[in-house]
């Protein structure tokens, strides 16, 4: 008789890598009867998930079988906004002054590839954060934005603004949830009309 399965609660966080369930960091997870959500707060549908999405699964998981059960699903939302550069010899992309890195692993909705982006195009771009401040892409998806959004890491900070990459972030003391602090991870929201040159006013 073999020892009973370890089931934890867990917080999973990373790239979606697969379906049938939903994977994650190599695990997978059942999703029925998950609470599935956007992290704005709205409700998402399963289907409309994709491969290289990032995600945050609340569950329980098996880790010697490497499958759980999850209770909330939660799409954390990348990059948006609009490409201003193509570089496909250094298999890189600028969006909203933020250098995207691409290589063999990074999906494309809308798009075939790399070479098929043009400049002007809006795109969300999911991935993951490098130490240089670039944004490795697991996806970057042609579609039509609402809003803008920017994912990086504060520096230059003061009363009213701060740098993420390349670009000025303006911003009001009111607006802001959490402490802004030099080199801290933040995600900056901004309306479609938001960004004047190099600077975005953020909402």
């Amino acid at each position: 008789v073999g020892a009973a399965p370890s089931t934890v609660a867990v917080v999973y966080a990373g790239p979606i890598s697969g379906f049938g369930s939903v994977i994650v960091n190599g695990a997978r997870f059942s999703s029925v009867g998950a609470t599935l959500r956007d992290d704005d707060g709205q409700s998402i549908q399963l289907n409309g998930l994709k491969l290289g999405m990032t995600v945050r699964v609340s569950g329980d998981v098996d880790d010697s079988l490497q499958q759980g059960s999850a209770s909330q699903l939660e799409l954390v939302h990348g990059t948006r906004g609009t490409i201003s550069a193509v570089n496909t010899s250094s298999a890189s992309l600028t969006v909203l002054g933020q250098t995207v890195l691409t290589n063999a692993a990074t999906a494309y909705q809308g798009a075939a590839n790399l070479a098929a982006l043009v400049v002007g195009q809006a795109v969300e771009v999911f991935g993951a954060q490098q130490a240089d401040g670039s944004l490795l892409a697991t996806l970057v998806e042609v579609k039509a934005l609402s809003a803008l959004s920017l994912t990086g890491v504060v520096s230059g900070l003061t009363a009213t603004g701060f740098q993420v990459g390349a670009l000025s972030v303006s911003y009001r003391p009111e607006q802001v949830s959490g402490t802004l602090a030099e080199g801290k991870r933040v995600r900056v929201q901004a309306a479609l009309t938001g960004l004047v040159g190099n600077v975005l006013t953020a909402s």
